[in-house]
């Protein structure tokens, strides 16, 4: 969700973002509001769109990647740019709950705040809505220093390696689906897997991108090219919708994003294309803050709607998780202009400068 600076800027990959964002809030409200997921069976598989913001994230690292850049500065920016939306989180959290008569742990905001939970510090029953945004941050980090530590021609097979082995450890743990972070092996865990693989296959994307593979194309080509877009995308769309995997591994699901991801960054084809609007770029700087907020906002409807007044829930499903998506959208959005934007100009005009 989150990006560096880059070398040009994709706006469909914004329109990603944001529809992302969207559809892991709504998967984690099926929990509350069951009734209308029965309207979309596929609700259950919309996990998988996390392992598409490791796959996007994966590109943007090394797209924008700069072997001379001191690793404390890499480090630091990442965790600013990551972390203070989570420490607004919890503040707002904290206040919910001292009003709702809540308690959690106090290591729970501690990990939280520095970005330490859900990668092997914390048991299971810390709440893990926000896992990603900590398995971002280390899993960045580990492949910057890969990216800074390795020449190219051992870089490929490194980084190869790591992706393969943890993309089939953890297909083959969780019996070829997706989802979960919870779990250890030994030191690494579920999230870690997905974070590991996902930004492995953004790598490998930003080396096709790189080699200005379908950069110049025919006419015929293009219309080639827009037939595998709309395919792709419809091929996704209909597995997403249906309570069905694609086959026997949930792993077509990374593999038909990946070519879906690296067909819009060309920008050959019709989809591709006509997504390329500059209306797309807002949409997506509101996605990270809509991630962020919406466990409070599932947890305020949880608390208000549900365990007092079921019966609406009950009658009003879809009504209730379109009030619940509304509600996180206009949240997210104040949180970005008000909060977000503010704080990251600062950062970057008052202590990022100076580096």
């Amino acid at each position: 969700m989150s990006q560096g600076i880059i070398k040009e800027r994709f706006n469909n990959i914004d329109f990603f973002r944001f529809l992302f964002a969207i559809m892991i809030a709504m998967f984690h409200f099926k929990g509350i509001s069951g009734d209308y997921a029965k309207m979309i069976p596929g609700i259950g598989h919309w996990h998988v769109c996390v392992d598409f913001f490791f796959i996007i994230s994966g590109f943007f690292l090394f797209h924008s990647f700069k072997k001379d850049m001191p690793a404390f500065e890499f480090i630091k920016k990442r965790f600013l740019r990551l972390a203070p939306l989570i420490w607004l989180f919890l503040i707002l959290l904290a206040i919910f709950y001292f009003i709702s008569g809540q308690s959690v742990p106090f290591d729970y905001y501690i990990l939280r705040a520095t970005l330490l939970s859900n990668i092997g510090f914390a048991p299971n029953t810390l709440n893990g809505n926000h896992w990603f945004i900590p398995v971002l941050f280390w899993v960045s980090i580990f492949y910057f220093y890969i990216g800074k530590t390795f020449e190219k021609k051992y870089l490929n097979l490194v980084v190869g390696l790591v992706t393969f082995f943890s993309l089939t450890v953890y297909l083959q743990w969780t019996h070829f689906n997706t989802g979960g972070y919870l779990g250890s092996m030994l030191f690494i865990n579920k999230g870690v897997l997905r974070g590991l693989f996902g930004m492995g296959i953004g790598y490998f994307i930003n080396e096709l991108f790189n080699i200005n593979f379908l950069k110049n194309c025919t006419k015929i080509s293009k219309i080639g090219i827009s037939f595998c877009e709309i395919f792709c995308v419809g091929l996704l769309g209909y597995f997403l919708s249906i309570n069905k995997l694609p086959g026997k591994s949930a792993f077509l699901y990374i593999l038909i994003f990946a070519v879906i991801f690296f067909l819009f960054l060309r920008k050959q084809g019709f989809l591709s294309r006509i997504l390329d609007r500059k209306i797309f770029v807002v949409l997506g700087s509101w996605a990270y803050a809509i991630y962020v907020i919406h466990p409070l906002i599932k947890d305020l409807f949880k608390y208000f709607i549900k365990n007092s007044h079921n019966s609406i829930i009950k009658h009003h499903s879809v009504e209730i998780m379109l009030l619940y998506i509304l509600c996180t959208i206009i949240m997210g959005v104040l949180i970005y202009y008000l909060f977000e934007k503010p704080f990251n100009k600062f950062i970057n005009e008052k202590l990022c400068s100076k580096s």
